[in-house]
């Protein structure tokens, strides 16, 4: 098959992606709902309110705010950093909504031209839930795009950025955590260091920004939803082992890491990620601590 042809067969898959998302924007009009709910906990936040107690007088709705264990399910940093946002006002929320549109589509038009019929593929399974995330303003959307970033700087040999962007991306949703397990086995000595200090900076922010006690609230609320999804320990222990096991085989650890966060809690916009590996080809011959251009290492 022709390169043009493979590239029009990926494309293609993109674009019902792109409709259903508007499709659902347009069929529940206002604020994207998922965007309405960072801007809630971000006003919650200036109003000197809980995060995660439910919700009272003066506080913005949210959707489903009374079926889920709390008005936010996300860690504390997310609010913090809609605490300017919220107070410059709710138009943000549609700005944060375009931004994740353009952003996510961009990731898939990327891999799209990388790996046409990969991406295609990819795509098509997860159309549904790609124009939900789309639709709704999802954090999942910029999360997507970071992982597959994340692939492409340890493929160049940016082990620390790589760990900075990957644990900023843990702390606003926690899941990726499981990408910090992939690149501490992938260059040990390399990212240790920038995994504790991007840590503290980022948990420090988060503390300093909502408090202590949202934190506790937070593992409060982690505990009663992860119990609703049945017990995950046992399957986040088993992806951990088999990312570790696999380390020498980095597309395979980093499709482990990506699935986890699937299995775990269901974020299956990130599964795009899955593309990654193929966009950018690993090197043959692994050199973990290397910063060497992965072109070099291939044999």
């Amino acid at each position: 098959m022709k390169t043009d042809a493979r590239a029009a067969l990926g494309g293609l898959a993109i674009l019902p992606v792109v409709f259903l998302a508007l499709y659902i924007w347009y069929g529940h009009p206002g604020l994207p709902p998922d965007a309405q709910t960072y801007l809630a906990a971000g006003e919650r936040l200036n109003a000197g309110h809980s995060l995660y107690a439910p919700l009272g007088v003066g506080d913005r709705p949210v959707l489903n705010a009374a079926t889920f264990a709390a008005p936010l399910l996300s860690p504390p940093l997310v609010a913090v950093l809609w605490r300017p946002l919220a107070a410059v006002g709710e138009w943000t929320a549609y700005a944060w909504w375009v931004i994740a549109v353009v952003v996510l589509t961009g990731t898939l038009v990327v891999l799209w031209v990388r790996a046409p019929l990969t991406t295609g593929a990819i795509v098509t399974l997860l159309s549904r839930v790609l124009a939900i995330a789309l639709g709704v303003g999802n954090l999942d959307s910029f999360i997507a795009a970071g992982l597959v970033a994340i692939w492409y700087l340890w493929r160049g040999g940016h082990f620390s950025t790589a760990m900075w962007l990957v644990v900023f991306l843990a702390v606003l949703k926690l899941t990726p955590i499981f990408l910090v397990i992939w690149l501490l086995a992938m260059a040990p000595r390399t990212t240790w260091r920038p995994f504790l200090v991007a840590t503290a900076l980022f948990v420090g922010v988060g503390v300093i920004g909502a408090g202590l006690d949202a934190h506790l609230d937070y593992l409060r609320v982690l505990s009663t939803t992860a119990n609703g999804h049945g017990s995950v320990a046992p399957i986040a222990i088993a992806f951990g082992i088999g990312i570790v096991l696999t380390s020498r085989r980095p597309a395979v650890a980093y499709g482990l890491a990506v699935l986890a966060m699937a299995a775990v809690w269901n974020p299956m916009a990130p599964l795009v990620a899955l593309a990654a590996p193929v966009a950018w080809l690993a090197p043959v011959r692994l050199e973990r601590e290397s910063r060497a251009p992965a072109h070099i290492l291939l044999e």
